[in-house]
Protein backbone atom coordinates (compact mmCIF):
# COMPACT_ATOMS: atom_id res chain seq x y z
CA UNK A 1 0.00 0.00 0.00
CA UNK A 2 1.18 3.18 -0.77
CA UNK A 3 2.31 5.90 1.55
CA UNK A 4 0.08 9.02 1.35
CA UNK A 5 1.48 12.38 2.21
CA UNK A 6 -0.04 15.74 2.14
CA UNK A 7 2.44 17.84 -0.44
CA UNK A 8 3.46 16.83 -3.63
CA UNK A 9 7.46 17.06 -3.78
CA UNK A 10 8.73 20.24 -5.76
CA UNK A 11 9.43 20.15 -9.84
CA UNK A 12 9.75 22.05 -12.36
CA UNK A 13 6.54 22.34 -15.00
CA UNK A 14 7.26 22.60 -19.05
CA UNK A 15 4.17 23.26 -20.99
CA UNK A 16 5.69 23.02 -24.74
CA UNK A 17 3.48 24.04 -27.58
CA UNK A 18 5.21 21.21 -30.13
CA UNK A 19 6.73 17.89 -29.98
CA UNK A 20 9.69 19.41 -31.03
CA UNK A 21 10.00 21.40 -28.01
CA UNK A 22 8.90 18.47 -25.43
CA UNK A 23 11.53 16.16 -26.96
CA UNK A 24 14.37 18.77 -26.59
CA UNK A 25 13.26 18.75 -22.90
CA UNK A 26 13.20 15.20 -22.52
CA UNK A 27 16.74 15.66 -23.70
CA UNK A 28 17.87 18.02 -21.46
CA UNK A 29 16.93 16.38 -18.50
CA UNK A 30 17.04 12.67 -19.32
CA UNK A 31 16.13 10.55 -16.39
CA UNK A 32 14.48 13.78 -14.36
CA UNK A 33 12.45 14.08 -16.47
CA UNK A 34 8.61 12.84 -16.17
CA UNK A 35 6.46 13.03 -19.45
CA UNK A 36 2.94 14.02 -18.52
CA UNK A 37 0.50 12.55 -20.70
CA UNK A 38 -2.94 13.10 -19.52
CA UNK A 39 -2.88 10.35 -16.93
CA UNK A 40 -4.24 10.67 -13.21
CA UNK A 41 -2.44 8.05 -12.57
CA UNK A 42 1.10 10.34 -12.15
CA UNK A 43 -0.18 12.72 -9.97
CA UNK A 44 -0.78 9.93 -7.41
CA UNK A 45 2.17 8.97 -7.99
CA UNK A 46 4.00 12.26 -7.39
CA UNK A 47 1.65 12.80 -4.27
CA UNK A 48 3.19 9.37 -2.73
CA UNK A 49 6.10 9.70 -3.83
CA UNK A 50 6.41 6.93 -6.17
CA UNK A 51 7.96 9.13 -8.38
CA UNK A 52 10.57 12.24 -7.95
CA UNK A 53 11.05 13.88 -10.73
CA UNK A 54 12.76 17.20 -11.00
CA UNK A 55 10.87 18.27 -14.13
CA UNK A 56 7.52 17.31 -15.59
CA UNK A 57 6.71 18.20 -18.93
CA UNK A 58 3.05 18.18 -19.14
CA UNK A 59 1.79 17.92 -23.16
CA UNK A 60 -1.81 19.08 -23.01
CA UNK A 61 -0.80 22.27 -25.10
CA UNK A 62 0.60 19.83 -27.67
CA UNK A 63 -2.19 20.40 -30.70
CA UNK A 64 -0.30 18.16 -33.13
CA UNK A 65 -0.75 15.55 -30.23
CA UNK A 66 -5.02 15.65 -30.77
CA UNK A 67 -7.00 14.78 -33.12
CA UNK A 68 -8.95 11.74 -35.26
CA UNK A 69 -7.68 11.15 -39.00
CA UNK A 70 -8.51 8.32 -41.46
CA UNK A 71 -5.55 6.89 -42.45
CA UNK A 72 -4.38 3.64 -44.45
CA UNK A 73 -7.86 2.05 -44.09
CA UNK A 74 -7.42 2.77 -40.52
CA UNK A 75 -8.12 5.72 -37.91
CA UNK A 76 -4.87 7.82 -36.47
CA UNK A 77 -5.85 8.66 -32.67
CA UNK A 78 -3.21 11.68 -31.60
CA UNK A 79 -1.43 10.52 -28.10
CA UNK A 80 -3.18 13.30 -26.54
CA UNK A 81 -6.70 13.11 -27.56
CA UNK A 82 -9.49 12.23 -25.23
CA UNK A 83 -10.81 8.93 -24.97
CA UNK A 84 -14.55 11.20 -25.16
CA UNK A 85 -13.36 12.73 -28.32
CA UNK A 86 -12.62 9.08 -29.70
CA UNK A 87 -16.11 7.40 -28.51
CA UNK A 88 -18.06 10.84 -30.20
CA UNK A 89 -15.84 11.05 -33.45
CA UNK A 90 -18.39 10.93 -36.28
CA UNK A 91 -16.31 8.39 -37.94
CA UNK A 92 -15.58 6.06 -35.06
CA UNK A 93 -19.79 6.52 -34.54
CA UNK A 94 -19.98 5.03 -38.35
CA UNK A 95 -17.03 2.99 -38.78
CA UNK A 96 -16.10 1.65 -35.64
CA UNK A 97 -19.72 1.52 -33.62
CA UNK A 98 -18.21 -1.36 -31.53
CA UNK A 99 -15.44 0.89 -30.27
CA UNK A 100 -18.10 3.25 -28.43
CA UNK A 101 -21.10 0.77 -28.29
CA UNK A 102 -18.55 -1.40 -25.81
CA UNK A 103 -17.49 2.12 -24.32
CA UNK A 104 -21.12 3.19 -23.48
CA UNK A 105 -22.14 -0.21 -21.90
CA UNK A 106 -19.59 0.50 -19.42
CA UNK A 107 -20.76 3.80 -19.11
CA UNK A 108 -24.16 2.71 -18.22
CA UNK A 109 -23.03 0.26 -15.84
CA UNK A 110 -21.11 2.57 -14.04
CA UNK A 111 -24.13 5.51 -14.00
CA UNK A 112 -26.16 2.56 -12.62
CA UNK A 113 -24.18 1.73 -10.10
CA UNK A 114 -23.82 5.66 -9.25
CA UNK A 115 -27.61 5.14 -8.19
CA UNK A 116 -26.36 4.10 -5.15
CA UNK A 117 -22.62 4.85 -4.22
CA UNK A 118 -21.32 8.24 -4.79
CA UNK A 119 -19.18 8.68 -7.47
CA UNK A 120 -15.79 9.92 -4.86
CA UNK A 121 -16.22 6.70 -3.48
CA UNK A 122 -17.33 4.63 -6.51
CA UNK A 123 -13.93 2.35 -7.84
CA UNK A 124 -14.17 1.22 -11.55
CA UNK A 125 -11.72 -2.32 -10.77
CA UNK A 126 -10.04 -3.49 -14.19
CA UNK A 127 -9.06 -6.69 -12.83
CA UNK A 128 -12.37 -8.44 -12.90
CA UNK A 129 -11.55 -11.45 -14.44
CA UNK A 130 -9.03 -10.16 -17.41
CA UNK A 131 -5.70 -11.90 -16.72
CA UNK A 132 -7.88 -15.32 -17.58
CA UNK A 133 -8.20 -13.88 -21.09
CA UNK A 134 -5.80 -13.96 -24.41
CA UNK A 135 -4.08 -10.34 -23.86
CA UNK A 136 -5.49 -9.04 -27.10
CA UNK A 137 -8.98 -9.46 -25.84
CA UNK A 138 -7.96 -8.03 -22.46
CA UNK A 139 -6.90 -5.01 -23.70
CA UNK A 140 -9.80 -4.34 -25.81
CA UNK A 141 -11.77 -4.71 -22.93
CA UNK A 142 -9.53 -2.59 -20.70
CA UNK A 143 -9.90 0.32 -23.88
CA UNK A 144 -13.54 -0.23 -23.28
CA UNK A 145 -13.70 0.39 -19.94
CA UNK A 146 -11.64 3.29 -19.75
CA UNK A 147 -13.57 5.00 -22.45
CA UNK A 148 -16.55 4.25 -20.82
CA UNK A 149 -15.48 5.97 -17.54
CA UNK A 150 -14.23 9.03 -19.38
CA UNK A 151 -17.92 9.04 -20.93
CA UNK A 152 -19.33 9.49 -17.15
CA UNK A 153 -16.72 11.66 -15.84
CA UNK A 154 -17.77 14.03 -18.43
CA UNK A 155 -21.39 13.93 -17.43
CA UNK A 156 -20.18 14.29 -13.68
CA UNK A 157 -20.23 18.09 -12.02
CA UNK A 158 -16.64 19.34 -12.66
CA UNK A 159 -16.10 16.35 -14.54
CA UNK A 160 -12.81 15.44 -16.42
CA UNK A 161 -12.91 13.91 -19.93
CA UNK A 162 -9.38 13.02 -20.23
Amino acid sequence: MAVIRDVMPMFELYQPASVDDALALVEKHGADAWVLAGGLDSMDWLKDRLRKPKVVVDLSNIAALRGIREANGGLEIGAMTTLTDVVRHPVVREKYALLREAAELVASRIRRALEYVPAERLMINPDCGLRHLAPDVARQKLRAMVAGVALVRAELPGGQTS
